[in-house]
């Protein structure tokens, strides 16, 4: 940039100096005119833009030399300098004023007569013209999006699943041709194949981190679609002090930074930070950054670009990387640093640091991929605690001119970081203002540019959530003064540029900002001077979702106050338990959309993958059948589905745009009306009233042979038929996938078969894919002197008790351990005093700070004593656990809180004082709880003779729904 402006100020110079100058090799004019001398040169170069250095001056003399002889040119007048305008009542099109022979006239732009300004909203009340607001597109923050794909396709690799297993067809049937018609048919099965590597990406939270939220979800829509990953995750993080966490979604739970070491080494992980936050110099951040570079393969994605890596707080080290094989963690990596003799391998774990740009990251895949066997250039970085960083020494520092700082902004800064520089000064200084140039001006430019412009000391933030800057006093002026040409006319061109980016991009569904149009009646004002940063059509505004009336139909229509939306309070702090239990209940009747009380909380949690999301960002899937246009979609298995929860069948595809708060959409291939409601991280059809009912979800806890599987088919059991009959209530499944694995796998081979269940699986043995059971549990409760329906969601989730033995296991199932109101805490009489689980549980729910005003956690929890049938021998004979509990159809309480003392009682007698202290330390509600889900021992692996006879099995869930108001009660607490 600075060598383009001195060529340019220099072919201007060398006009008026060839004017002046008989001979182009002598430097002093003829005789009778005036020396051109050296301070006359400085002089007509001060005109013409910032200072020049002598270096400048003495490259521009001799290019002087070389140049061409210069056309005579006609003695030039002063040139009038051109206005950009705008008319009196604000709503037309700019026009440039230009002076001509003594007089002004307006002539029109090349611009549509019936365009208007588009400007950026200010921050506060201000007084203005009346207008609307706008959602404005703008343009992808991540650049070159199919040259990064192409450069992660190494990844794009499949292995042998370590479980699932398939029919070999060819190999069946050469055994079936060798065994001849009499031998036995056995099938051959070989292993699946499934995808290589899991991706995370943990974004970083730091104080500058904001303005790159954008890159971090493109980047991650962009390895979804390029499909070389079997699950794509990503988090942000979350620093407490010296803890350092992780949290999934706006408001998900947060978890330790362990939970993302993947122990079989089958995760990528990808840091996207500036590493310039406080955490960073501070050196927090370093273990837990070598935890994660120990387990799986780890680089941090930097923003910035390469030449500020040294002012960060992980300035790396050039040189060359080998790995020894592929998917090596890092401190399996050998490297050798540019001018070492050797590769070092026993030092500090080497971290690589990429740019976001398509050749770094092809060599960094190649490297995780051990495709290049001579290694691959590389930057590294060793994380370092606060001892060991040396931060730099600053002298005394002296107040410098705008001016100058332009000046070194311009020679420090890249090319391409310069002129996005100056083409803002003439627009506004906002992130997505800024993308449009780079799309439409700069298609060379990298995101990088966007970080110099940033840290250049020229602008200021307003907005960092939004990206919204401003210039620091007088900066816009000194970059005007760099640009070549008058100031208006680069306006001009700069205006239309962005604004055929704008109309390019209306309708098409790329991410949008708020802009503000002149309009009659509006809502919102725009601040009296304020400049515009593009011009836009009727017709682009109409696809953008504001249809425009014409300016005189404008003046003529009484202003409309417009509908204020509803307040929406912060979203309710997530728990992070395991196999919940999602409950719900039903809302008012409201008109607007189906989720009702949604409206007061800013994300849903889906009842099967346990993901939180936005309830507009719900997907649609087609039925796949005959549309009123005669056509038809196929049905095909999807991809996403078979991942996260192993369905394999085929079902219609699926499609996301239309508002997931809506009831029905049309499908965009087919043009068929579908009610198929999809949740947008798993893919599953959603239940009919998911949205409907406010929900709240109750983990199931407990550890390995602590009767999960049996209890949670008992208490459904019993929830379908006596305890449904008693409170008038009924339980149906969501879904026939649920119900064929509860009658299936569950329920038949308990009561029919008398077969204990066995042992369920970890979820790392099965992938996380074994699907939750969502049932709908309605009641009918007297309201307000009427009778109203009460819907209750029961998302089921069998744990397996090796998940919850350590924090790091936890991590395992930490989609599962999202949003929970209530957990049911399974202790096993046979295994007491360990409070392992329970252990496991309280340091997650305490990292995520859900506690009251007494520092204890005001989570409801109910510790459930299982196996009680064990236990008759140790019970009085007037204990209540020898009583059935009163079915009325109303939560007894007074025969909860006997229940509860005498459970504490029993614990004292199996030493179990160490729940008993924890439990009244650490949680400010809970109680105990007595059950038997069989009412007898089993003989070995089959019921016992005298069949299922459960006791007391539903009252810990009707303890938990009485505390959210589901299920009424009798009596206080």
């Amino acid at each position: 940039m600075r060598f383009t402006c001195v060529i340019t100020r220099y072919s201007r110079t060398s006009r008026a100096m060839s004017s002046n100058s008989p001979s182009r090799s002598c430097p002093t004019s003829a005789p009778g005119t005036a020396t051109l001398t050296a301070e006359r040169v400085q002089r007509i170069l001060a005109n013409l833009g910032p200072r020049v250095t002598s270096l400048e001056l003495a490259e521009m003399l001799w290019l002087a030399q070389h140049l061409p002889e210069a056309e005579p040119e006609p003695e030039p007048g002063p040139e009038p300098r051109p206005e950009f305008v705008l008319d009196d009542d604000g709503a037309g099109a700019p026009r440039l004023a230009v002076p001509s022979e003594g007089r002004t006239s307006a002539v029109p732009a090349p611009q549509p007569p019936e365009r208007r300004p588009l400007h950026h909203p200010s921050r506060g009340p201000v007084r203005g013209d009346s207008a609307s607001s706008v959602q404005v597109p703008t343009a992808p923050a991540l650049r070159d999006v199919l040259r990064i794909q192409r450069a992660m396709r190494p990844f794009k690799r499949r292995v042998p699943a370590p479980r699932a297993r398939v029919l070999d067809e060819t190999a069946t049937a050469s055994r079936i041709a060798r065994s001849g018609p009499s031998g036995p048919w056995v099938p051959v099965l070989r292993p699946a194949d499934q995808r290589w590597m899991r991706l995370a990406l943990v974004v970083d939270s730091g104080p500058t981190m904001s303005v790159w939220h954008s890159l971090a979800r493109e980047f991650s829509e962009a390895m979804v679609r390029l499909g070389a990953f079997r699950d794509v995750r990503t988090m942000s993080l979350v620093v407490r002090g010296e803890w350092v966490g992780v949290r999934t979604g706006r408001s998900g739970p947060v978890l330790p930074a362990s939970s993302l070491a993947d122990a079989g080494g089958r995760q990528i992980l990808l840091i996207l930070s500036d590493c310039s936050g406080p955490h960073w110099w501070s050196g927090v951040m370093a273990p837990a950054v070598e935890r994660w570079a120990r387990r799986g393969p780890t680089a941090v994605l930097q923003p910035l670009p390469e030449r500020l890596w040294r002012r960060t707080a992980a300035p790396p080290v050039p040189g060359r990387a080998y790995a020894s094989r592929a998917g090596a963690s890092n401190d399996a990596l050998a490297f050798r640093a540019h001018g070492a003799r050797r590769a070092d391998r026993a030092g500090p774990v080497p971290v690589p640091v990429l740019e976001v740009d398509p050749e770094w990251l092809a060599d960094w895949s190649r490297l995780v991929t051990a495709s290049r066997l001579g290694g691959v250039d590389a930057a590294v970085m060793y994380p370092r605690t606060a001892a060991e960083l040396q931060p730099y020494a600053l002298g005394t520092e002296q107040p410098i001119s705008v001016a100058e700082q332009v000046h070194r902004f311009q020679r420090a800064a890249s090319p391409s970081a310069a002129d996005l520089a100056a083409h803002a000064a003439v627009t506004e200084p906002a992130l997505p203002i800024m993308r449009l140039i780079q799309e439409r001006l700069l298609p060379q430019s990298r995101p990088s540019d966007i970080a110099e412009v940033i840290l250049s000391g020229l602008i200021r933030p307003v907005d960092s959530a939004t990206g919204v800057f401003a210039f620091v006093p007088q900066a816009r002026q000194a970059l005007l003064e760099t640009l070549p040409r008058a100031v208006a006319i680069n306006t001009a061109q700069v205006l239309e540029e962005i604004s055929a980016e704008i109309e390019a991009r209306a309708g098409r569904g790329s991410e949008a900002f708020s802009a503000l149009v002149h309009m009659m009646g509006g809502e919102r004002r725009i601040e009296s001077g304020a400049r515009p940063f593009a011009l836009i059509s009727d017709q682009a505004l109409r696809l953008i979702g504001t249809p425009m009336r014409p300016v005189a139909e404008q003046q003529l229509a009484a202003p409309v106050p417009a509908e204020l939306p509803a307040e929406v309070p912060p979203p309710r702090e997530a728990a992070p338990e395991v196999a919940t239990t999602e409950v719900s209940v039903a809302a008012p009747e409201r008109r607007n959309s189906i989720f009702r009380l949604r409206r007061r909380s800013a994300d849903v949690a889906c009842p099967y993958c346990y993901e939180q999301f936005d309830p507009s960002a719900i997907g649609f899937r087609c039925n796949g059948r005959i549309s009123p246009t005669q056509q038809r979609c196929r049905r095909t298995r999807d991809v996403v589905l078979q991942e996260r929860m192993g369905v394999r069948d085929e079902v219609g595809p699926p499609f996301f745009g239309p508002d997931g708060r809506g009831s029905k959409a049309v499908c965009p291939d087919c043009a068929g009306e579908t009610t198929y409601r999809i949740c947008p991280a798993c893919h599953m059809t959603l239940p009919v009233q998911f949205g409907v009912v406010e929900s709240r979800m109750i983990a199931m806890v407990g550890a390995r042979m602590s009767g999960k599987s049996v209890y949670m088919t008992v208490l459904l059991h019993e929830l379908r038929n006596q305890v449904g009959a008693a409170y008038g209530a009924s339980l149906m499944s969501s879904d026939d996938n649920t119900l064929h694995r509860f009658l299936d796998g569950y329920q038949d081979r308990l009561y029919r078969d008398g077969q204990l269940l066995p042992g369920t699986q970890s979820a790392g043995a099965t992938d996380n894919r074994v699907a939750p059971l969502v049932f709908r549990f309605a009641l009918r409760r007297r309201v307000r002197f009427r009778e109203r329906p009460m819907h209750t969601l029961l998302s089921f989730f069998d744990t397996a008790g090796e998940d919850l033995a350590s924090s790091e296991s936890v991590g395992v199932n930490s989609r599962y351990l999202a949003a929970a109101d209530g957990i049911i805490l399974m202790v096993d009489p046979l295994q007491l005093p360990g409070v392992n689980e329970l252990n496991t549980v309280t340091d997650l729910l305490l990292a995520q700070n859900r506690t009251d005003s007494s520092g204890r956690i005001r989570i409801p929890v109910a510790v459930v004593v299982s196996k009680l049938d064990t236990l008759t021998q140790l019970l009085d004979r007037g204990s209540p656990l020898r009583a059935q509990p009163p079915m009325d159809g109303r939560f007894d309480v007074e025969d909860s809180r006997n229940v509860h003392q005498e459970v504490r009682q029993l614990l004292k007698k199996l030493e179990g004082t160490a729940i008993d202290r924890l439990m009244e330390n650490t949680y400010s509600r809970f109680r105990y709880f007595g059950v038997s889900a069989l009412g007898a021992a089993p003989a070995g692996a089959r019921v016992a003779a005298t069949g299922i006879q459960p006791y007391r099995v539903a009252d810990p869930l009707l303890w938990l729904l009485s505390e959210f108001g589901s299920v009424p009660r009798t009596g206080r607490d």
